[in-house]
């Protein structure tokens, strides 16, 4: 059955091995994209002489020459990604310099992630040439003018230099809800987001230098009150800024949810340890002056291997996420909690000295003592041992705080348990 998708563009891959090859046509062509194929640098010399291509991507290494070699063989070369092995950054910054507009690396998601950088390639480059041949479209007749704005996808505009938006396309009614002329009554500053509009001012005066400036991101106020990130491509003639602009709010939602994964423990929502140790060398090195004051306390639940035997190891997820909910509310905005790892907790106090650390000790000694869940219509509740330490003007590094808490812990463990022990 043939495939009507819309065709997104002619993409010429330049790969030698047959087998990479099929593999990367068959995915480019599921998202629409035409692929041909070139197993070596002088057949791809051949191609290019006859045809066109939207598009190149380009093995580095090819069994005539490399992908610099190829380059430089053909006087004008169409825009191109570099595909690089792993641990080939010096040869993708080789070929960014000449002229590559993005490098992928041959990983396990290197199929996962290519059919999105060419189809986005693709698109920014139809957008370039679309801006390009829109200045002059803009100087001709508000009929063309009016023509290009309706077909778009992109979020187009035309803003004068005092900030007045003076048009804009129906996709702006799509995006953030006002109608062409709410859009035309306010200013790109009325809609910026307060805490924006500083960078904004800043972005704009550098655009008044350069007369272009690419991938600005702010976020712009929809009709609704709230807002969206919004990434614009703007070039000016000295009188009027004709804007191209994008949507990002999911792929910046994307990123902090992915942000969010790699440094939150999954379990209670607390740091995890790779993230609480990087916060930790971060504050120990500001703390590290005469007036700095750093405090760690280390706390371990109490016969924890016993809660799992005897109720299973759900019940143990259960009391972890109890005895973290409950220590959350006895601490100060200012102090970080984190996971070392299975029943094992951290946190760290900024601008707190050890008298202050034990006090607070003793507040989350007291609630994890009284707490209690439901297992099975049976109220149960555990005890913590901590540990207790302060930055030490002798210490080289975080590890070495972390470690005396440690020790202070296992006293306290060593002790009877359900217990303080500072070092």
């Amino acid at each position: 059955m043939v495939d009507e998708r819309i065709n997104l563009g002619k993409v010429l891959v330049i790969e030698d091995d047959a087998g990479s090859a099929q593999l990367i046509m068959d995915t480019l062509k599921k998202a629409g994209i035409s692929p041909y194929h070139a197993a070596s640098g002088s057949e791809a010399i051949g191609w290019l002489e006859e045809k066109k291509a939207d598009l190149c991507l380009i093995d580095y290494s090819l069994p005539d020459m490399t992908g610099s070699k190829l380059i430089e063989k053909m006087e004008e070369f169409p825009p191109f990604i570099v595909i690089t092995g792993a641990g080939d950054e010096r040869i993708a910054v080789e070929m960014m310099k000449k002229g590559a507009i993005d490098y992928m690396v041959k990983d396990l998601m290197f199929l996962e992630h290519l059919p999105l950088a060419v189809t986005r390639a693709l698109k920014d480059l139809a957008n370039e040439r679309q801006l390009a041949e829109s200045r002059e479209e803009l100087k001709s007749t508000i009929e063309e003018l009016n023509q290009f704005f309706n077909v778009s996808l992109d979020l187009l505009c035309i803003i004068d230099s005092d900030g007045n938006i003076k048009r804009v396309n129906p996709q702006w009614e799509t995006t953030l809800g006002f109608t062409s002329g709410e859009m035309t009554s306010h200013t790109v500053g009325d809609l910026t987001h307060p805490e924006d509009r500083a960078k904004t001012s800043e972005a704009l005066a550098r655009l008044e230098s350069s007369g272009r400036l690419d991938g600005f991101i702010n976020r712009i106020r929809n009709k609704e009150g709230s807002y969206r990130w919004i990434e614009w491509r703007i070039a000016t003639d000295g009188l009027l800024y004709f804007a191209a602009a994008r949507d990002i709010t999911s792929h910046i939602k994307l990123e902090d949810e992915l942000r969010f994964l790699a440094t939150t423990d999954p379990l209670t929502g607390v740091c995890n340890r790779r993230s609480l140790v990087e916060l930790g060398e971060s504050e120990f090195k500001r703390c590290m002056n005469p007036e700095g004051a750093l405090s760690l306390v280390m706390i371990d639940i109490d016969n924890f291997k016993d809660i799992n035997d005897l109720h299973g190891h759900t019940a143990g997820d259960e009391i972890i996420k109890m005895v973290v909910s409950t220590i959350l509310p006895t601490l100060r905005k200012s102090d970080l909690m984190g996971r070392l790892g299975g029943d094992e907790f951290v946190i760290l106090m900024s601008h707190t000295r050890i008298t202050e650390a034990l006090k607070a000790a003793n507040r989350i000694l007291a609630s994890v003592s009284s707490a209690r869940i439901d297992i099975e219509g049976v109220a149960v509740g555990c005890t913590v041992s901590l540990g207790v330490t302060e930055l030490n003007r002798k210490d080289g590094e975080f590890t070495d705080v972390l470690n005396r808490a440690d020790i202070a812990l296992y006293r306290s463990k060593e002790k009877g348990r359900n217990r303080i022990e500072f070092e």
